[in-house]
C-alpha cells in the first residue's frame, strides 16, 4: 500500500482541484492522502475549508500552523511531521510527495521501481538532491528523513537537502530523476511540467524573500487565473475554474 503527502500553507485554492485529480488519476485506488496544513493560525476561514477538503476526498488532516516565515523551513517542517508519522505506519511501501500546487493532468502511478526518483536539483558541480515538489521513495529503503534546507559539505541546499545522502548511497541504477519542462520563463504564465504529467504552479504559497517579492493580491489573482487557463489546456475531462 502506497501514500500521498503534501503540505499546503495559507491557500485553499488549490487542494480541492489537486485531491480531485489525486483521486480520478492515480492509478492505485487504495492510495492513502495526507494533508499538512501549515496555514497562518490567524487564517482560520481557509483552514477550515481546507480541512472540509480533506474530508470529502477521504484525505487525512494535520493542522501544523505556520511555524517559520522562511518557506523553505515551514515546509520542511510540515513534510518531516508527516513523514515520521507514515514511515511509523509500516503499511506503506511507498510515499509520493507533491506540493501543494503540482496537480496531475495524466493518469500517473505511486509505484516506481526505484528507491529514490524525483524533481533534480543540483548546487556546484557535485552536489545533487531532490527537491520535495515531486518526489517518490520507497519506504523500505529510506526510513528516516529530515528534509530541512542543509548545508553538506560546504554547500547550501534547500528543502530536500539530505535526499544529496541517499544519492550518493543507493546504486546509481535504483535512483531515477523525472523531466522538467519550464514554459513561459519570465512570464506571469511561468509554470513547469514535471514528468510529462504534473502541471507546477510554481510558488503557490506566495512565499516572499527580498530577491522574489511576494505579488499583490491583484498579481497573485492574474496570474492564478492565466496558470489555471494552461492547466485546462492540458486536462481532459477536469478544469479549474
Amino acid at each position: 500500500m502506497n501514500a500521498i503527502l503534501t503540505v499546503t500553507y495559507n491557500t485553499d485554492f488549490f487542494i480541492e482541484h489537486q485531491l480531485n485529480r489525486i483521486r480520478n488519476l492515480c492509478k492505485e485506488d487504495d492510495v492513502d492522502i495526507f494533508v499538512v496544513n501549515n496555514t497562518s493560525k490567524n487564517k482560520e476561514e481557509v483552514s477550515k475549508n481546507i480541512e472540509d477538503v480533506c474530508l470529502k476526498y477521504d484525505a487525512s488532516y494535520f493542522f501544523l500552523g505556520c511555524t517559520n516565515f522562511c518557506g523553505s523551513l515551514s515546509h520542511a517542517t510540515g513534510l518531516n511531521l508527516a513523514f515520521n508519522y507514515i514511515s511509523n505506519t509500516t503499511k506503506y511501501e511507498r510515499l509520493m510527495i507533491l506540493d501543494h500546487d503540482n496537480i496531475p493532468f495524466k493518469e500517473f502511478s505511486t509505484n516506481s521501481r526505484y528507491d529514490l526518483k524525483g524533481l533534480k536539483q543540483e548546487r556546484g558541480q557535485s552536489h545533487v538532491y531532490i527537491a520535495p515538489v515531486f518526489c517518490s521513495l520507497n519506504l523500505n529503503k529510506i526510513k528516516n528523513m529530515d528534509f530541512m534546507p542543509a548545508t553538506i559539505e560546504g554547500v547550501a541546499m534547500d528543502t530536500g537537502a539530505h535526499f544529496y545522502s541517499f544519492i550518493k548511497n543507493l546504486p546509481p541504477e535504483n535512483v531515477s530523476f523525472v523531466k522538467q519542462e519550464h514554459k513561459y520563463p519570465d512570464t506571469n504564465k511561468f509554470h513547469e511540467i514535471i514528468d510529462e504529467r504534473m502541471f507546477h504552479f510554481i510558488r503557490g504559497s506566495n512565499w516572499g524573500i527580498p530577491a522574489s517579492p511576494c505579488l499583490s493580491e491583484e498579481e497573485n489573482a492574474q496570474k492564478i487565473k492565466n496558470l489555471s487557463e494552461e492547466y485546462n489546456k492540458l486536462s481532459k475531462g477536469y478544469k479549474i475554474k
